[in-house]
């Protein structure tokens, strides 16, 4: 006779969650290199760079480079502090036993929101990375967060048959 720790539903239902983190994960970092990528070359850069710079950076580092070159870290970076965030807001969202969508919609924004600020914070006074919070750097924190929780909630909405909001 042959004991599992787990029951096998369960170990389906484990591989299931980590197949979908997983794809929100490579659809959520190109995406957010994208936007972000967009957002330096069409509002950040002229404004802070003369144009012979700007010209001469871009021939050398084509955008889609620099965002393959991102995307892959940003990869590495949703694993490594991703992945556990969204397991401990998972188990607080069991734990509390929230179970209409809107109210776990609402509530897991607001626990990846925090996240958020939380790195934001980290980044900013106790590595010193900026000087100052600016709209680039929250741009950079927010961005993938929010488009990464977004893109998990409606592929797991999906692959849950929700119910409506």
């Amino acid at each position: 006779m042959c004991y599992y720790f787990f029951e096998v539903s369960t170990l389906k239902k484990i591989k299931k969650e980590t197949l979908i983190i997983l794809v929100a994960i490579l659809i959520a970092a190109p995406i957010s290199s994208v936007i972000i990528e967009c957002y330096d070359y069409f509002v950040a850069m002229p404004k802070s760079y003369d144009k012979e710079y700007l010209e001469g950076y871009y021939e050398e580092w084509p955008i889609l480079s620099w965002v393959l070159i991102v995307t892959f870290y940003k990869i590495a970076i949703y694993v490594i502090v991703g992945i556990p965030v969204t397991l401990l807001i998972d188990l607080a969202t069991k734990l509390l036993r929230i179970r209409k969508n809107l109210k776990i919609y609402l509530f897991q924004l607001l626990l990846y929101s925090s996240v958020s600020i939380t790195m934001l914070a980290l980044l900013t006074k106790q590595l010193n990375f900026w000087s100052e919070i600016g709209t680039y750097e929250f741009l950079y924190i927010f961005i993938p967060v929010l488009l990464y929780f977004h893109i998990l909630f409606v592929i797991r909405s999906k692959f849950r048959g929700s119910k409506k909001l």
